[in-house]
């Protein structure tokens, strides 16, 4: 009798347990399907689950199952897919020799390129060799004009080797979909809005054309020395937020243009200077 009761008792608390973890999913405030690790096929299956769960448990209702399934593909499936595309891309990276994609998110400097010596380059490109170069990612990041649904995306730029921490050469932001050439950004890379290295350097899209140190100076720029640098751009106001190593409150922010004509989505850049400098870009989150 009494294992029976022990018996009894051992499954009632395993179905309240199970209760308060299905309504747990269903409540859309405490659900996070990123924290599983999925596969896109397998993400899908979760979303398909959860979102017969909450029409059972929240609405009470199997013919809202639908809606709720629409609603939870809509948030966290079509973000997922999208995130797949941040990775970096060899789009206008004229000169292998001077910078390298070792694997899907990480860059590699390979220093002065080949064009060096060579008496026919143009004087401008030369000297700019010295100074390494960018390479962009493949997702494009939306303007407030054409969203999609993407309220933030959130990223982080983390040199794993730098010949110097403290360089303006060294930077992290985003251009346009109007850059055609990956020179570095203080060789005035077109369209760059970044952080570097040095206190006080930073890169807000070189209006004048600048060839040569096309960072302009705000002293409350101040990522020398850091290991990790975040970057979250928020959509609806066209800002990006820059965050310092593991710090929560950003340490400085920026607008970025809304009327410029031709320009219609941005894309993650990095810059690198120095022979065997390497960044790896990684945990991206697209908020829906």
């Amino acid at each position: 009798m009494e294992q029976r009761l022990a018996y009894s008792q051992s499954r009632e608390s395993y179905s309240l347990r199970r209760q308060r973890q299905m309504l747990s999913i269903a409540e859309p405030t405490n659900y996070n399907p990123y924290n599983g690790g999925y596969t896109p096929t397998e993400l899908l299956e979760e979303l398909l689950i959860c979102g017969y769960i909450r029409a059972m448990v929240t609405d009470h209702d199997v013919h809202k199952m639908d809606r709720d399934v629409i609603g939870l593909c809509t948030k966290w499936f079509v973000p997922y897919l999208k995130s797949a595309q941040f990775v970096f891309d060899s789009f206008g990276v004229d000169d292998a020799s001077r910078m390298q994609i070792i694997n899907a998110r990480t860059v590699k400097c390979l220093g002065k390129p080949n064009s060096l010596g060579n008496p026919n380059a143009n004087p401008i490109e030369t000297y700019c060799a010295f100074f390494g170069g960018s390479v962009r990612l493949k997702c494009a990041l939306p303007t407030k004009n054409n969203a999609n649904g993407v309220r933030s995306v959130f990223w982080e730029c983390v040199p794993t080797k730098l010949e110097s921490w403290h360089n303006p050469c060294v930077s992290f932001g985003v251009v346009s979909n109007r850059t055609q050439s990956f020179v570095n950004a203080c060789c005035g890379l077109r369209d760059a809005y970044g952080v570097s290295l040095y206190p006080g350097c930073l890169y807000k899209g070189n209006p004048q054309n600048h060839t040569a140190a096309a960072w302009v100076t705000d002293q409350a720029s101040s990522f020398a020395g850091s290991s990790k640098i975040s970057i979250e751009y928020v959509v609806a106001s066209s800002k990006l937020k820059f965050y310092r190593d593991d710090e929560t409150d950003p340490k400085y922010a920026m607008y970025l243009p809304t009327n410029v004509p031709g320009i219609t989505h941005w894309y993650p850049y990095v810059s690198l200077m120095c022979k065997d400098d390497e960044c790896t870009v990684r945990v991206v989150h697209i908020q829906g």
